[in-house]
């Protein structure tokens, strides 16, 4: 028996933002290489936090598909940033059963849902940063020791866990960043008025985002939201000063208690993929999913977008004229006629007389312009703004329906959008002192013909993922929502704002439903199931081939 012990060299407290000076004469230890991989280590992760932010870089999609013991979740293979900066990496594919989850964890789920348990149970699914040790190799030691204190791992690893957790990870900056863009998107550019003065807005937002911290000077600021503009001249250098505002006084408050951008990286290891709500059942072995539907609600996920894609959208504004600063919405800054403010819902322009309506659609009638019974006057005489009277002698904005008085330019007999011809002035002629072509009978209306795109037109159209979200822009906002299921299909109701029942009595008209739809593991098929008196309903799958989106395209069709 020995009375002596191995000793072991304790290693220092590594300091993440020093690193090793490498001398003649210095001798290396462990401790020098530990401190150089961390300071190491550290560069980058505080690259990531600092200059990107944290959440889902690529892939990392969560479905729900059957298994054999209840539904089974599943998130695809991805990469993710946390808010420590640290980089998660899930090479494959990773599957989990929420029985097998619920059976281990009733006594978490019996606080979530009370006693007796009520409502559904949501859960959240969390992936976080892990490291393993691998690789064990022999090291000197002492006599008399284990195989454990014999060998000791030569690798670390990175590495992942992907948890179902009633806890959702810290995302206190995620959620800063939202409700600043949120807040400021309030503010609208506008020559109007001369708008917010620079302490007013700073005023505004420490007000919002930093209650307890007083502005240097108080600046009442007494106008609701509503009211909040900047002047086109100025709105540069006032969201210049609201970013530095940002930056300067509000990022370093935000995050974990005692971390802030200079003082360490925080502690949370973890980001949210998704948020999971299923109903549950209980009986003598605890609780079980209850046969219906598992929503996935991933609104809340944070995400990166790559600075590619950020340069793409950059450059597609810059193209279209836009410089990125939302376009001029007012038309008196285009084309300087008089202070007007925008109004594109006028047809007409005379200066004192708008174009009457009502306009209709369906590819039949598109308005009706009542006629004053006064001979000398086309239509009735209605009060305008002076200030629209610049319109009158506008030659350049070919898009208006141009009437005058006495009548040098009246309305065209047709009118061309785009190089197609869109609508027809039927039997027109010229009557003394009319300013618009009118029919023979000199009836109350002007019949206008729809003559678009030839024997049948498109009414709607757009493009869906499969939940039913629209990608992009859909026309006459068409939109689908998951209806249920037709037995291994995803069945979805679509509506769009003009929509008129083929089926219906009295229907004198067809619609054609063209549709395609995307699969990622195999083909997949879009089809009519039925019209409706509001709506219509198709049909998405097979759903064993997992469909990712489909388009629509609808086609009226005029009856004789």
């Amino acid at each position: 028996m020995s009375d002596f012990s191995t000793a072991v060299v304790q290693a220092k407290q590594l300091d993440r933002y020093r690193r090793v000076n490498y001398v003649h004469g210095l001798v290396l230890g462990v401790d020098e290489f530990l401190q150089e991989e961390a300071y190491l280590l550290e560069k980058d992760q505080l690259h990531n936090r600092s200059l990107h932010g944290y959440g889902t870089v690529c892939g990392l999609a969560v479905i729900s598909d059957d298994g054999s013991d209840g539904p089974r979740i599943k998130v695809r293979s991805g990469l993710a940033v946390n808010p420590r900066g640290e980089e998660i990496r899930v090479p494959v594919d990773q599957c989990a059963s929420l029985n097998e989850w619920l059976l281990k964890n009733r006594d978490d789920v019996d606080e979530a849902l009370g006693s007796p348990p009520l409502g559904p149970l949501s859960i959240n699914v969390v992936l976080c940063y892990r490291e393993c040790s691998t690789e064990r190799v022999p090291i000197p030691s002492g006599p008399c020791q284990s195989l454990e204190e014999t060998t000791k791992p030569s690798r670390i690893a990175d590495d992942f866990e992907l948890q179902f957790t009633l806890d959702e990870p810290q995302r206190a900056e995620d959620e800063a960043i939202r409700e600043f863009i949120l807040f400021m998107s309030q503010i609208r550019i506008s020559a109007s008025s001369p708008g917010l003065e620079e302490q007013e807005l700073l005023a505004l937002i420490r007000a919002e985002f930093l209650p307890e911290s007083p502005p240097e000077s108080p600046v009442p600021v007494s106008s609701p939201p509503g009211d909040w503009t900047l002047h086109p001249s100025v709105a540069r250098e006032r969201l210049r000063a609201a970013m530095r505002l940002w930056i300067t006084e509000i990022r370093p408050t935000v995050g974990e208690e005692g971390k802030n951008c200079a003082s360490g990286p925080p502690d949370e290891k973890c980001v949210l993929l998704a948020r999971l709500t299923f109903d549950v059942g209980l009986n003598e072995l605890g609780y079980f999913y209850n046969d219906s539907e598992v929503r996935i609600d991933e609104d809340d996920r944070p995400y990166l977008l790559s600075t590619m894609l950020l340069q793409e959208r950059l450059l597609q504004q810059l193209a279209e004229g836009d410089g990125g600063a939302g376009g001029v919405t007012a038309h008196a800054d285009l084309s300087g006629l008089a202070d007007a403010a925008d109004h594109p819902q006028y047809l007409l322009i005379d200066g004192n007389r708008p174009l009457a309506g009502p306009w209709s659609v369906g590819g039949q009638r598109v308005m009706d312009v009542p006629v004053a019974s006064d001979d000398n006057d086309a239509i009735p005489r209605i009060e305008m703004d002076n200030r629209l009277a610049a319109h009158a002698a506008a030659d350049e904005h070919l898009n208006y329906l141009h009437l005058d008085n006495p009548p040098g330019r009246a309305m065209r007999s047709e009118l061309d959008v785009g190089g197609n011809r869109v609508v027809r002035v039927a039997d027109a002629r010229q009557n003394r002192r009319d300013a618009l072509p009118m029919t023979q009978a000199k009836r109350q209306f002007v019949q206008l013909e729809s003559l678009v795109n030839g024997p049948y037109h498109i009414v709607a159209g757009g493009r869906f993922d499969i939940d039913g979200n629209a990608v992009g822009n859909s026309y006459n906002n068409l939109r689908v929502a998951l209806a249920g299921n037709v037995g291994n299909m995803f069945l979805f109701e679509a509506r769009y704002d003009t929509y008129l029942n083929p089926d219906g009595a009295g229907a004198t008209h067809a619609l054609i439903v063209k549709g395609t739809s995307e699969g990622r593991t195999g083909r997949t098929f879009l089809s009519v199931v039925r019209f409706e008196a509001n709506s219509f309903f198709v049909s998405v799958g097979p759903r064993n081939l997992e469909p990712s989106g489909f388009s629509i395209e609808v086609s009226f069709v005029p009856g004789s």
